[in-house]
């Protein structure tokens, strides 16, 4: 083996925090659409929500919500604004985030919506194999 690599023990693995992203939107057909910048998007933004109902961001309607500035994410992901501001389309396109403008010079608010799970069948998905059916 090459002395460059260097592999994992099992002591090792669970070293790292890891990034959640649901298997929901790759296999249901209503987010076939979604590129993968949208789909890791969502995914750190639930990570993110996550902390914010640690620190109790919630509205008056006790929604819990998230501040997460395209900017960040820009840097985060080294991505264009172009290409954030298509994936937060697509996110609010399919009703994965809703986004509540506070005003001037301030960041938006992001609510995580949850998946649309029915209307479509899963038969097999679990396996692997089959097709999808509507």
């Amino acid at each position: 083996m090459d002395d460059d690599i260097q592999l994992f023990t099992v002591d090792e693995v669970l070293q790292y925090t890891y990034i959640s992203v649901p298997k929901e939107l790759f296999i249901n057909p209503i987010y076939s659409h979604l590129s993968s910048d949208s789909k890791l998007l969502y995914g750190f933004i639930l990570d993110r929500f996550s902390l914010s109902m640690k620190n109790n961001w919630k509205d008056e309607n006790r929604h819990v919500y998230l501040i997460f500035t395209r900017k960040d994410i820009q840097k985060l992901f080294n991505l264009s604004d172009k290409t954030v501001t298509k994936a937060f389309k697509q996110l609010i396109d399919c009703k994965l985030i809703y986004e509540k403008k506070q005003g001037r010079n301030k960041p938006n608010l992001i609510y995580p919506c949850k998946m649309i799970v029915n209307g479509w069948s899963r038969k097999n998905y679990e396996s692997g194999v089959g097709k999808f059916t509507m």
